[in-house]
């Protein structure tokens, strides 16, 4: 409760969270679970309620080995009763074919429950360049699904402000601002991206909604990510179903 009531403090309008949450000793993080503690996810929802801030993104719908995105439709359901706008993935399967079907029964089902979807590309995964993710867009065949454009993970990957034009703007749904180097700083690319901001402390990131707007909580336009150590700032427009107003 005290990230949202730091959010708001901070005039943030949306956050954004995964369910689950490993604890993180370094900063004091415990472990916690939106999913299974209903105690939890009540005063959550009544935080958010308080101080008109809603989830524009959920985090950590992850397409993976072995594991099928069927399983995540209790995910989704939280996700939807939070109100989320959009919901994020990222593939650790290597399998590109299967990649691409499960990134595409993922949408559906977020769709049936009002939330779209966001795919993030970052170097050295199943979609690590614009190439695959226009045809990950192009197998799926829905506009409800777009990249989630990650600032570290696009540069690293070699990609720059020519490729994001070719994109186009109707391919982005969303965008993180990262404050990172252009080389690796660290071994652990995922530690790096998770945890080190641009002068190597544990630090920043940004993220932007291009479905910006205001609703009805005042004009306050800034975003706070619930990762660790990571508060994320950008102009949202994201559905509102609490604080008397949508976009």
């Amino acid at each position: 409760m005290n990230f949202v009531h730091l959010a708001a403090d901070l005039g943030c309008r949306y956050i954004s969270t995964a369910l689950v949450g490993r604890p993180l000793k370094s900063l004091g993080y415990p472990a916690f679970s939106l999913k299974d503690d209903l105690r939890l996810r009540q005063h959550l929802l009544t935080a958010m309620d308080d101080r008109c801030v809603k989830i524009s993104l959920g985090e950590r719908m992850l397409i993976v080995p072995g594991a099928d995105v069927s399983d995540l439709a209790a995910d989704l359901d939280v996700m939807a009763e939070f109100g989320v706008a959009q919901v994020n993935s990222l593939s650790f399967d290597p399998d590109r074919n299967r990649t691409f079907d499960q990134l595409a029964m993922l949408t559906v089902m977020a769709a049936e429950r009002g939330i779209g979807t966001t795919i993030e590309l970052a170097p050295g995964m199943t979609i690590g360049d614009p190439a695959t993710v226009l045809a990950a867009i192009e197998h799926v065949g829905r506009p409800d699904l777009r990249l989630a454009v990650d600032t570290m993970h696009w540069v690293r990957s070699g990609c720059g402000t020519v490729e994001l034009h070719e994109l186009g703007p109707e391919k982005i749904g969303y965008v993180q601002l990262s404050d990172t180097t252009l080389k690796p700083r660290v071994k652990s690319y995922m530690e790096e991206a998770m945890y080190e901001d641009g002068a190597g402390r544990r630090g920043a990131s940004a993220r932007r909604n291009p479905r910006s707007g205001a609703g009805r909580c005042g004009d306050r336009s800034r975003d706070s990510d619930a990762g660790p150590g990571r508060i994320r700032h950008g102009p949202h427009g994201a559905p509102s179903t609490r604080c008397g107003g949508g976009s």
